[in-house]
């Protein structure tokens, strides 16, 4: 049996509120520091990563500023879409973007998308915690 964790949003509502997400950043407004682009993760738990580089990719286009958020958020979609190359491409200069940007959120998320490219690119063998550790 699973289990479920009552303060996280089911899939289906995390995509619902993923929808929302994108509307308002179609709206006029922009979220703060390119937040926009995280508000499509959800499409990574119901196996439609593609969606979420769709989503990343028209806010790179719609907003000319390229904030580091999207970015970040790019890549991770295209790690869960199974495209590397794409990902290792995104990924130039992120983290040093995230540094100029001087926002510690914005750095935190460049380096975690960057270790999600080293994590992929590792055996799984390497990744599995040996005993005694």
């Amino acid at each position: 049996m699973r289990a479920r964790f009552s303060g996280y949003p089911t899939p289906p509502s995390s995509v619902r509120r993923a929808g929302s997400g994108q509307r308002i950043a179609r709206s006029h407004y922009a979220l703060p520091h390119g937040l926009e682009g995280i508000v499509g993760g959800a499409y990574i738990f119901i196996g439609r990563p593609e969606r979420y580089v769709e989503m990343c990719r028209a806010e790179l286009r719609r907003r000319r500023d390229a904030p580091v958020a999207i970015r970040a958020s790019l890549v991770f979609a295209l790690v869960f879409a199974g495209s590397g190359e794409e990902a290792m491409d995104a990924s130039k200069g992120l983290i040093e973007a995230a540094e100029a940007a001087a926002n510690p959120m914005s750095l935190a998320f460049a380096l975690y998308a960057d270790a999600s490219l080293s994590a992929r690119s590792t055996p799984p063998a390497l990744l599995t915690p040996s005993a005694g550790v």
